[in-house]
């Protein structure tokens, strides 16, 4: 099982990603 540390670490990594390509890609509404 992994930490928690490491499944907050892997999800910000994911958001990043999201953010750099898929998010431009496939606009979304503003969560904020």
């Amino acid at each position: 099982m992994p930490t928690k540390k490491e499944l907050a670490d892997a999800l910000r990594a994911f958001a990043d990603e999201l953010d750099r390509g898929g998010a431009h890609a496939t606009p979304q509404p503003d969560p904020s």
